[in-house]
């Protein structure tokens, strides 16, 4: 009976579908539940690279004595540091917990107009960001879509900008160990939304840093646009989930809000949460982009692994062996990929 470990790089832009309504709980491990596939729905691309959008958790068939994840190692071309990040020095990592600071909104005022620019206790912002307070006029209110557990105030875009953003640096050096031998995950969640039939909306991401600050990967959720909120002033769920990049000693969490029409930025977000969590399944893929082509790695110490790729994950489902051209850089295996077709997966199986 083979052993399979999956870790599957998806490289398409797959239609988009509802993201499940969640539990209030910010904590998930959704990602652990054996025996199902996560599907990622919605995904973008950037460039040519994919950006994770709207975490749906969908099923495929159970397989026998199989286990199958799903994740989406989403990618930017480039590396866009604006300056200042808010820094967050932690003596450990811990494992479980939201490593934002005031991902809720919570911890300074609301604007009781949305007019006001206010400070943001935890984060650094740029181009009249802000927090407003559920029921300011002409702004979500309690009883709008959004948090189950929701408090006074929300992140918004801001008067007079067509685009603001707020940035936390989180310093997670302190658990070089795991990260390097490939077992932790990272789970980025949030709520955001945006009014009415407007287009304006937000965009989540946590960026993968090594210590001198290279682009490793990163992760994103969002925009949720008016169509998906059937055009209703609101927030919805959004997540996904990433195997942390070897290497990785910062991560770069930024909140990018848009204005498409209208005099004020009606980007929202709300509940942000970042955690890392230890990963019950076998070696991670990572992938980056290199030129027209990507880069798929894995650990060596998963050297009894073979890399196995699809175009498609339709039943019955053939998949091949995808070793051509394998290299060693440092402690991993990489092998690249022309990007021409519409989509890819990737898998590791231990014979």
């Amino acid at each position: 009976m083979e052993q399979i470990s999956e870790e599957v790089a998806i490289l398409s832009a797959i239609r988009r579908g509802e993201a499940p309504k969640p539990t209030p709980s910010r904590r998930s491990d959704r990602f652990m539940v054996p025996l199902r596939v996560r599907i990622l729905e919605g995904l973008a691309f950037q460039g040519r690279f994919p950006v994770a959008r709207n975490l749906a958790v969908g099923h495929l068939e159970p397989v026998k004595d199989l286990q199958l994840r799903l994740i989406t190692l989403a990618l930017a071309l480039s590396l866009n540091l604006l300056g200042g990040p808010a820094a967050s020095n932690a003596a450990a990592v811990p494992l479980g917990t939201n490593l934002l600071v005031n991902g809720d909104a919570e911890a300074g005022a609301g604007s009781l107009s949305g007019r006001d620019v206010l400070t943001v206790p935890g984060w650094t912002t740029a181009n009249n960001f802000t927090v407003v307070s559920y029921g300011a006029p002409d702004f979500p209110t309690a009883d709008s879509p959004g948090p189950a557990e929701r408090g006074t105030n929300f992140f918004s875009g801001g008067p007079s900008t067509t685009g603001s953003s707020a940035s936390q640096l989180i310093d997670v050096s302190a658990g070089a160990a795991e990260i390097d031998a490939g077992t932790l995950v990272a789970e980025l969640t949030g709520y955001l939304g945006g009014f009415s039939g407007q287009g304006d909306n937000a965009v989540l991401t946590a960026r993968f840093l090594s210590g001198t600050g290279e682009a490793l990967g990163e992760l994103v959720i969002g925009p949720v646009l008016a169509a998906d909120r059937t055009n209703t002033t609101g927030l919805l769920f959004r997540g996904a989930t990433n195997a942390v990049p070897a290497g990785t000693r910062q991560i770069l969490v930024t909140l990018d809000t848009v204005r498409t029409s209208g005099s004020y930025n009606d980007g929202y977000a709300d509940n942000l949460s970042l955690v890392l969590q230890t990963s019950t399944v076998g070696p991670a893929l990572s992938i980056a982009p290199v030129g027209d082509q990507v880069a798929i790695s894995w650990l060596t110490s998963a050297a009894d692994f073979h890399l196995e790729s699809t175009a498609s994950l339709s039943p019955p489902v053939q998949w091949n062996v995808a070793n051509d051209l394998m290299t060693v850089v440092g402690n991993s295996f990489v092998v690249t990929n022309y990007t021409h077709e519409p989509q890819r997966f990737y898998r590791l199986r231990q014979p």
